[in-house]
């Protein structure tokens, strides 16, 4: 797994699912390992990106959003994310 190699190489790692248990089980085994972080959301839609975008910035930007917020002004959300079929 991708995920399990970023963890045991030292870099603080986001997972993500829809199923709390699974995810939770799964954030608990890398934990062993090293910093994983369990976020749950569902990315099959925008509604669902934009959560988990701003769970992720509550959670890891707390100290550095004003930073953010001067190099992206306005609101802080994925810009240009389009689908496949060039939706949004």
């Amino acid at each position: 797994m991708i995920t399990r190699g970023f963890v045991e190489n030292g870099v603080k790692t986001y997972i993500t699912a829809r199923k709390l248990e699974q995810l939770q089980q799964t954030a608990a085994e890398l934990s062993i390992l090293g910093k994983s972080i369990a976020i749950q959301s569902d990315l099959s839609t925008m509604a669902g990106l934009d959560a988990l975008q701003m769970r992720y910035l509550k959670e890891h930007l707390k100290s550095t959003f004003s930073s953010i917020m001067l190099m992206q002004p306005g609101e802080p959300r994925l810009r240009n994310f389009q689908k496949q079929d060039g939706t949004r």
